[in-house]
């Protein structure tokens, strides 16, 4: 873990740079950068949300399935909090833990030891023309999703989900499982099962989460039209797997033909510059070797799926030490962005009520984007802690991927009279507070940069 200094911008600082102080100067500032681990909103390692225990490694998100038969228990009945208290909710989503959460929708999970069903018993008793299975997956109910009720019903179950959570400060992303095994958009073939529905049915499933998330960015686990219509994230659950990540990434690079429909799908080989790229590793790759001798080829299939988050199946409840460590910690540093400042200019002395200009150059190390658009604000803080003057900056951060960009700002110093630091940070709209830490050694626990010192006279 790294030591966060949380540092306060004082009569010693403010001191220091008054009797350093030399008239109509400007001040020019090179960053150093760190390479530290660290927590960052909207991307790593993701943890399960019903077990926050234990937890080992650095993470901001959690994965919370949601199954149609815990949430609708009674037709056109939705009840949200018994699955939010299984799943932490208020825990994760308080200003202490901060961590936010990834939901995926849940019809059909095989699990191993009995014979169930994942959709409510009223929607069976409405449709029941699916398949009781019992495979090497594990045993559980496919339901047939060319079932025009089954639509209809999922549909409303879709409004009624993102009704409780497109607008909710907690969530992170939503994975559009639904269909399929896992909500992984296959069947099992040489079974009883039904055949997985044809494109035409399946994009229906998934244009009731594009009529009905407007606030959220969404993930597919394949991708279809509609995907790349609407710039939809994807999804690969086979990740640390060399041959299904290999064949992941060659469907949204060159398109692909599928094995459960014999369609053909479309490319989508920039989708991971508007949306995110996620995943977790696969079930059966084992998690020390990965992060010990395989660590390097984990890495590259990473960096060449723009991943920006791992889990639930993930190393955060990893213990361990030595190189297999410093691996774990690379690949937190290599996931998502990677936000540093290079420099910075300002002039020191300024006349109350006059013109304070900054320019600083920001960079983002990895090739993966930051998908809201927080805004980088810019504060004068007086010798009491006190901010006196705040503004925002138009600076898009989602357009900075392996690039840099200088943002220019002018700040009227219509503040009293007196010595001010000059710190900026990229604030979350929902809190009103920067949250993302730069790797420079200017951050301070509060995720501010520190740019320098100044005197409105």
């Amino acid at each position: 873990m790294v030591l966060v200094v949380l540092v306060v911008w004082g009569v010693n600082e403010i001191n220091n740079f008054r009797n350093s102080f030399k008239p109509a100067t400007t001040t020019e500032v090179k960053f150093k950068q760190s390479s530290a681990t660290f927590n960052n909103p909207l991307t790593g390692l993701v943890v399960w949300a019903n077990n926050p225990y234990e937890i080992q490694q650095f993470h901001t998100l959690a994965y919370m399935p949601v199954y149609w038969s815990e949430i609708e228990k009674n037709k056109g009945e939705y009840d949200f909090e018994e699955i939010e208290e299984k799943n932490h909710f208020k825990y994760w989503g308080s200003k202490e833990i901060n961590t936010k959460i990834i939901i995926r929708f849940i019809c059909d999970y095989p699990v191993q030891s009995e014979k169930h069903m994942d959709i409510p018993q009223w929607l069976y008793d409405e449709t029941g023309d699916g398949t009781f299975y019992d495979t090497p997956y594990g045993r559980g109910y496919s339901p047939n999703y060319e079932n025009p009720k089954f639509i209809e019903y999922h549909k409303k179950a879709i409004e009624a989900l993102a009704e409780r959570y497109d607008k909710n400060n907690t969530i992170a992303y939503i994975e559009m499982g639904s269909l399929g095994h896992y909500g992984e958009w296959h069947t099992y073939k040489g079974s009883d099962i039904k055949p997985f529905p044809k494109k035409n049915i399946a994009e229906q499933y998934a244009q009731h989460y594009v009529d009905s998330f407007k606030n959220k960015k969404l993930l597919m686990r394949r991708g279809y039209d509609i995907a790349a219509k609407n710039n939809i994230g994807l999804y690969n659950d086979l990740l640390g797997q060399q041959a299904g990540t290999d064949s992941w990434i060659s469907w949204f690079t060159d398109g692909y033909t599928s094995a459960e429909t014999d369609e053909k799908f479309p490319a989508m080989k920039d989708f991971w510059k508007t949306s995110p790229s996620g995943g977790e590793l696969a079930s059966d790759v084992n998690m020390e070797n990965l992060f010990g001798i395989q660590y390097p080829k984990l890495k590259e299939m990473i960096q060449n799926s723009h991943t920006s988050f791992l889990g639930p199946n993930s190393p955060a409840y990893l213990k361990t030490e030595d190189q297999a460590q410093l691996n774990v910690n690379d690949l937190i540093k290599t996931m998502g962005y990677r936000f540093i400042a290079n420099k910075a200019k300002y002039n020191d002395n300024i006349k109350k009520d006059g013109q304070l200009k900054v320019e600083i150059e920001i960079e983002n190390l990895n090739a993966v984007p930051f998908y809201y658009n927080w805004k980088l604000n810019y504060y004068l803080i007086d010798s009491q802690n006190k901010t006196k003057k705040r503004i925002e900056s138009d600076l898009d951060i989602t357009k900075l991927i392996s690039s840099k960009v200088t943002d220019k700002v002018t700040i009227k110093t219509d503040v009293p009279r007196g010595t001010y630091a000059l710190v900026c940070g990229l604030v979350n709209p929902d809190t009103d507070e920067p949250e993302v830490h730069f790797a420079n050694f200017e951050m301070d626990g509060r995720c501010f940069l520190t740019i320098g010192y100044l005197n409105v006279f």
